[in-house]
């Protein structure tokens, strides 16, 4: 069915008029719209309708030569939703600019049609300068300009990095006489003659990736986990299920339709609190037809990590156990995997067998990115220490030799290094399989102090250091007032459950620590060693964290009626992008 445009520039997309008006769904987190429409909304159109378009709301210039060109419109025109949290950014006139080489290697004509590489590089930059810069309808392009340049259309969708949208294989119709481009004419300089050339951009696209100070701001705060999206020890704020986690079904998120269903729900639940719950597992546990496989397809496509203890792996308590998972004794919050360049994404954990007489054995869950952006407002010298001391991450036995130096915590890259106020994208922890740190010893020293801080927000296991006699010890009294604060937070904002039979713990490993209380079994009114005895098994998968998040924003485009959503980091490395 035709569509009628929104406004004179596409907002961002296919959406009909009234949706806009009215009845605006976003899909993921937090929803984002960097720049959903430049001229305000218009009453539905007709294709034979002529357009009027605001042209003078936006202003342009070239500067610098003619290596850059500025851009410059009234905030209103970017529409945002009540909840986006961004009421600290400044609401004045948007201003924004891009380098005449940025703009060079992502014009439509430098990328490949069909699947969006491009055909140029930074290398090949002709030294092209900006002639002028002005605001075309489609209309107006001439026909010798469209033979010689590629036009944006259709237009990219939200969240896409190619400047064309021909990578999706779109269908739908979309009224050309709705599109309104920025047009860029070039002068380039060759063999002594100046060639003139022509280049068009989708307005809605360049504002999705300009990197102004506001831009970037806004970005950040749209993606950083902070403490406010911690999950609580009762779980999740507001949450009335009996886990305090949102709770899926299973047959229901492996059966999704295309739309992606309760699948859907549960990746944004696991990518939005971390963590979730899926119900009614079958009592199937090896083989391709076994509850952690049939989801970890669903979820990625595949099983990954499966080379030391198999794609599906077994948590019993075993004599002679090769992980210390195998036993009963209490497990420290950690990360699985730690050792490897890319540990595992998702963490998937089946009870098959939780026997009433077991004593102990809750699983626990903590945010680690959500303490470590707290640990950073209330130590942080401690917290500097973490981003810079590489710790030994370690996994050795029959069969296994693996280790990797990384350090607790990593900061987004940026132009000054020596900051430590740059956005948090990743958290490395696993106390049980780390080994000998290698710093000298004065740094070592600043290392384990920052370490036990950063350990007590992550494990409320940990007591404060008394002396024998009950009195706080020879540390100082603000490092025992800092230690009673993180012991505090760890109490507040750990998760705790026994997990049922049947029930499915789902988690990113990327960002949740896990671990186990110890168990013991109680027999005949005794308790007694849970060493070699069923009543407790954790059937286990992993999935791969880049095929994950490749599934879960597939699924996210095709329900997102052409708006823009933004999801929190995910704790691989990498803040979430655009």
């Amino acid at each position: 069915a035709r569509r009628n445009p929104l406004s004179s520039l596409r907002y961002f997309g296919r959406i009909e008029s009234n949706l806009a008006k009215n009845n605006i769904r976003f899909c993921g987190f937090k929803h984002v719209a960097p720049f959903s429409s430049i001229v305000k909304s218009l009453p539905s159109q007709t294709h034979s309708n002529s357009v009027q378009v605001a042209i003078d709301e936006i202003k342009l210039q070239v500067i610098d030569g003619g290596k850059v060109v500025l851009i410059k419109l009234p905030r209103e025109y970017l529409v945002q939703g009540d909840d986006d949290g961004l009421e600290d950014v400044d609401s004045g006139p948007v201003e924004t600019t891009f380098d005449a080489t940025w703009l060079w290697l992502n014009c439509p004509s430098g990328v490949l049609s069909s699947s969006g590489q491009r055909t140029r590089s930074p290398g090949d930059y002709p030294g092209s300068i900006i002639s002028t810069a002005s605001i075309v309808h489609t209309q107006s392009i001439t026909p010798s300009e469209k033979k010689t340049s590629v036009l944006p259309l259709p237009p990219p969708p939200p969240g896409c990095c190619h400047p064309i949208g021909t990578v999706y294989k779109q269908t739908s119709y979309i009224d050309p006489l709705a599109e309104t481009l920025l047009k860029i004419t070039w002068k380039t300089q060759k063999s002594r003659v100046t060639v003139e050339s022509v280049s068009f951009f989708d307005i809605a696209w360049l504002m999705q990736w300009r990197c102004d100070e506001t831009a970037l701001k806004e970005r950040r705060m749209r993606t950083e986990i902070t403490s406010a999206h911690s999950l609580r020890r009762n779980g999740v704020v507001g949450s009335n299920t009996d886990s305090g986690l949102v709770e899926i079904d299973f047959n229901q998120a492996i059966n999704e339709d295309k739309s992606g269903g309760d699948l859907h729900k549960l990746m944004q639940a696991i990518f939005s609190h971390g963590a979730a719950i899926v119900r009614n597992c079958p009592l199937i546990i090896d083989g391709p037809h076994a509850s952690v496989a049939k989801l970890g397809l669903a979820l990625a496509g595949s099983l990954s990590h499966g080379s030391l203890y198999g794609d599906i792996f077994h948590v019993k308590s075993i004599t002679d156990a090769i992980n210390i998972a195998y036993t009963s004794v209490p497990l420290r919050p950690h990360q699985d995997m730690a050792y490897y360049e890319s540990m595992p994404g998702l963490q998937l954990l089946h009870c098959a067998v939780m026997d009433p007489h077991i004593l102990g054995g809750e699983s626990v869950l903590i945010d680690c990115m959500a303490a470590a952006e707290q640990f950073r407002r209330i130590a942080p010298h401690h917290f500097e220490v973490l981003c810079y001391s590489p710790a030994t991450f370690v996994k050795q036995r029959k069969g296994a030799s693996m280790t990797y130096l990384r350090p607790h915590i990593v900061l987004q890259e940026g132009p000054d290094m020596s900051k430590f106020d740059r956005e948090i994208i990743a958290v490395n922890w696993s106390p049980p399989f780390e080994g000998p740190l290698c710093l000298p010893l004065e740094q070592s020293r600043d290392y384990f102090a920052a370490y036990s801080a950063f350990e007590r927000m992550l494990d409320d296991s940990l007591p404060l250091k008394l002396q024998k006699d009950g009195q706080i010890s020879s540390e100082s009294h603000s490092y025992h007032n800092l230690m009673s604060l993180c012991s505090q937070y760890a109490k507040e904002h750990t998760w705790e459950r026994k997990l049922n039979p049947g029930e499915m713990l789902v988690f990113n490993n990327r960002r949740m620590l896990h671990g186990r209380r110890g168990f013991s079994f109680k027999k005949n009114s005794h308790e007694v060693t849970a060493a070699d005895n069923p009543g407790r098994h954790l059937v286990g998968a992993y999935t791969n964290i880049d095929d994950t998040l490749n599934r879960y924003r597939v699924i996210c485009r095709s329900m997102c009626d052409g708006k823009q959503s933004s999801m929190l980091n995910s704790g691989n490395g990498s803040s979430s992008v655009p």
